[in-house]
């Protein structure tokens, strides 16, 4: 197990050699809706816009999520997309969305 560990790390080390700025500004766009909510939530904001942030968290994330996914897949196969990554995936919005749909669903109910 501890070599499978090793070898992904000097894959990924590799992948991101050069790269980590645009890894690093990708990771935090799209940890940006969920932090963006829970920071409102905390400041006793969220009562004044609380369909807004429902609306970036179950909508928008999604679709960000995958297209960091595919960025970073495409970084370990050796190939640099860039910010153009952000917006790559828009195609599978309506997957994205609908597959987080069926897991929030499964998770309340």
């Amino acid at each position: 197990m501890l070599f499978g560990f090793v070898c992904f790390k000097k894959q990924a080390l590799t992948a991101l050699k050069n790269n980590w700025q645009t890894a690093l500004f990708i990771t935090f766009v799209v940890g940006l809706g969920t932090t963006a909510r829970t920071v409102l939530r905390y400041l006793n904001i969220l009562n004044d816009v609380p369909y807004i942030t429902y609306f970036v968290e179950l909508f928008v994330t999604p679709i960000l999520m995958v297209s960091a996914n595919y960025y970073f897949a495409q970084q370990l196969r050796g190939k640099e997309l860039g910010m153009q990554a952000v917006t790559s995936r828009l195609n599978f919005a309506h997957k994205a969305v609908w597959l987080n749909l069926c897991i929030v669903v499964h998770v309340v109910v």
